[in-house]
């Protein structure tokens, strides 16, 4: 099917994701554009979390299903960023204020507020896969920054986030997501350096 359709996979990605956080959002009970703003985030780091687990097997995955996965897996990083960047705008529009944009660098409380610099993380990751070709091996390192992305991500989830604080099981599930982010990095680290050897 991925073969075939890499747009039904993504769709089905998508679904699965939606129902997921519209049923932490309907636990948490918060309606409005803030339940909207929590969703985003929710969406947007699940689909995140999907793009780092795929790159753990992009070699086989290519192999079996080729250029359509890529294109999957590309999708899939685009619509986590987007959402991940419209969360702190429906946030500004909710509170009227943009401190919550600074408040990593101001409040003295980075790892709490570690939503933007895990925005600015993902950012440069996205330009580093963009400009690949122009930048032989080295953008695969600055590509690595989504991996310190996910886990300021989830600190600012954990630590802030108004669906861990309502629903305490839930920080259970994010801590086990970046765990397995950070294995998927150690994987991926210990495969490149045995095929340089």
């Amino acid at each position: 099917m991925l073969k075939r359709s890499p747009l039904a996979a993504y769709l089905v990605i998508l679904a699965a994701t939606v129902i997921i956080t519209a049923i932490v959002l309907s636990l948490a009970r918060t309606p409005g554009l803030y339940g909207v703003a929590r969703g985003a985030a929710l969406v947007g780091y699940q689909f995140v979390f999907l793009a780092v687990l795929s790159s753990a097997f992009t070699r086989p995955l290519v192999r079996a299903y080729r250029k359509p996965f890529i294109r999957l897996h590309h999708w899939v990083s685009i619509t986590g960023l987007a959402l991940l960047v419209l969360h702190p705008i429906l946030l500004v529009i909710v509170l009227k204020s943009t401190a919550v944009l600074t408040a990593a660098y101001t409040s003295g409380e980075f790892f709490r507020y570690a939503g933007s610099p895990a925005l600015i993380a993902f950012f440069l990751a996205a330009i580093a896969a963009v400009l690949r070709t122009r930048m032989n091996t080295v953008w695969r390192y600055i590509h690595w920054l989504n991996y310190v992305a996910l886990l300021l991500g989830t600190a600012h989830a954990v630590l802030l986030g108004t669906s861990v604080a309502l629903l305490p099981w839930l920080r259970w599930v994010l801590v086990l997501l970046a765990a397995c982010g950070v294995a998927v990095y150690i994987s991926r680290r210990v495969n490149t350096r045995a095929a340089a050897r």
